[in-house]
């Protein structure tokens, strides 16, 4: 039994140039610890913490400080789900 494989010259074409944009585009990625974000109480199904500062100064450079701090834990039987947000702005 023979299989027999129709390649035109434009679609190698265009297969080479899928290979080529996906084998040279780079991939950005961050590791961060969050375990100190974590509450060690199981107890509790739903915990969490919210913090929201705002600072404005006028003067001869105004000046704006903006910080968003949401710290939410949803424990479901052996599993968290942890929903952190960090959002700081100065200007």
């Amino acid at each position: 039994m023979k299989i027999l494989i129709n390649l035109s010259r434009n679609s190698i074409k265009k297969s080479f140039f899928v290979l080529f944009i996906l084998l040279n585009t780079s991939i950005f990625s961050q590791v961060v610890n969050i375990e100190n974000v974590r509450k060690l109480n199981d107890t509790t199904r739903f915990s969490g913490a919210v913090k929201v500062d705002f600072d404005f100064e006028k003067d001869l450079n105004a000046s704006l400080e903006l910080t968003n701090e949401l710290r939410l834990q949803y424990v479901f039987g052996k599993n968290k789900l942890l929903f952190v947000n960090d959002f700081s702005y100065k200007n």
